[in-house]
């Protein structure tokens, strides 16, 4: 009887150690990839509950695990230099990849995507590329991406298709009823007009700024002669007010800053004004269709963790699932396609979506649908915004940062555009020394 009861204490134990399920416990043998996030309140939108417990239950080797001591910016990033192990960081911001890359935190990702069937190096935009590689190491890579972008409706382009800065501030005088979706000042107007045209003032190859120069003082001085009839006329088209078309003046010109990060809006926007609408781009010297690159979910390995290959699968694994893709509860993202920066992955989910684009929205009294036509043409225009986009990184974002601050006393009449430009100059050209300093 106390042979039997052994027995029965065995496999007992046997049982609890596979997890009590009666399976053959090769689920407890996978290595766990830790999973560290910056800002752990977007954790759904980047990887969501559904593609974790997707990735857990195909991968034979590996599950993943977000960690609870997820902390915003600051507080990850002392508990990453604390060597708090994780695996694999996730991050919104371009900017945080820099700041983790500098303290030699992120592993290259060159040598696994040589040996990657599913990340092709030719199918990476290259901007992308050039905002996450510093001295031939790849530190990170984008999930999706949002372009913004200007855009005008056709009837306010009047024929173009680019322009210069010079020929935006020349459109915004005669346009000084122009609405925009967050309002329109001196201070968001010199922003456009250097967003996507540093290189007329900044030879970064050199790290030589030139804003003492006489074109950077003539725009300062155009733009500050602008005058608008209501520097708060804004209007932000939600897909409600898409679909029930209220809310904007039609007679007034509309100048939109949009954030392009799903294949409807580069063609709602054309069924809500019964009009084309035309990528203009940010003012440029060669009148491109010229964007900025927004890379969304950053992903990178820890270059301390044990298990970069397991963490380089789960990378592979983001680059072609997307949270909505196992998320069944409807929506408009649900129908929707957002932009996968693998080009192979994009086009095959932009080809899916041609034809009939279907909203359901709440209105009034009941929920209403639209109907909208997503057609090749839609797709071919975003493609070429991609590929004219120019990726934000820390060191335009802090170059634009001073623009900014130092350009306002001078909108205000507090300063003279010379003065205002020399203090620029001292500034930017800091930013390019330190950053020259890290490399």
């Amino acid at each position: 009887m106390k042979g039997k009861r052994f027995v029965i204490l065995l496999v007992l134990m046997a049982l609890s150690l596979c997890g009590c399920t009666g399976n053959s416990g090769l689920g407890d043998k996978k290595k766990t990839l830790r999973i560290i996030m910056t800002y752990p309140e977007l954790s759904a939108a980047y990887v969501s509950p559904e593609m974790i417990r997707d990735f857990n239950s195909a991968n034979e080797k590996y599950k993943v695990e977000i960690c609870e001591t997820a902390l915003p910016v600051e507080g990850m990033e002392a508990a990453v230099l604390k060597k708090e192990c994780p695996d694999i960081l996730i991050m919104p911001l371009p900017y945080t990849v820099e700041r983790y890359a500098n303290n030699g935190l992120l592993e290259d990702l060159w040598p696994y995507i040589e040996k990657s069937e599913t990340i092709r190096k030719n199918e990476l935009p290259e901007n992308v590329i050039s905002e996450f590689e510093r001295d031939e190491h790849l530190y990170s890579i984008s999930q999706r991406l949002t372009i913004q972008t200007l855009r005008l409706r056709e009837s306010d382009a009047q024929g173009m298709t680019g322009w210069t800065a010079a020929e935006f501030v020349e459109w915004l005088k005669g346009h000084s009823d122009t609405y925009s979706a967050f309002g329109i000042s001196k201070e968001t107007v010199l922003d456009y007009c250097v967003k996507c045209n540093l290189e007329e003032f900044v030879d970064f190859s050199a790290g030589k700024a030139d804003f003492e120069s006489e074109g950077f003082i003539e725009l300062l001085n155009s733009i500050n002669e602008l005058s608008f009839e209501d520097e708060n006329a804004s209007f932000i088209p939600s897909v409600a007010s898409i679909a029930d078309m209220d809310g904007f003046p039609a007679d007034k010109p509309l100048l939109m800053d949009s954030a392009i990060d799903v294949l409807s809006m580069e063609c709602i926007p054309e069924f809500y004004f019964g009009e084309k609408v035309i990528n203009l781009g940010y003012p440029n010297a060669e009148r491109k269709n010229t964007g900025m690159l927004i890379s969304q979910c950053n992903l990178s390995v820890y270059s301390k963790s044990k298990n970069k290959e397991g963490a380089f699968e789960f990378i592979e694994y983001c680059m072609t699932h997307f949270p909505y893709d196992l998320n069944n509860t409807g929506g408009i993202m649900n129908q929707d396609c957002q932009i996968p920066t693998l080009y192979s992955e994009r086009k095959k989910r932009f080809d899916e979506r041609i034809g009939d684009y279907v909203v359901s929205y709440a209105g009034a009294t009941d929920v209403e649908e639209k109907t909208y036509q997503i057609e090749e043409r839609h797709t071919e225009e975003l493609e070429e915004i991609i590929t004219y986009a120019i990726a934000d990184d820390y060191e335009h974002y802090n170059i634009r940062k001073v623009i900014q601050d130092e350009a306002t006393p001078f909108f205000a009449g507090a300063v003279t555009a010379q003065d205002a430009a020399r203090v620029i100059q001292s500034k930017a050209q800091l930013v390019l020394d330190e950053n020259r300093s890290k490399g």
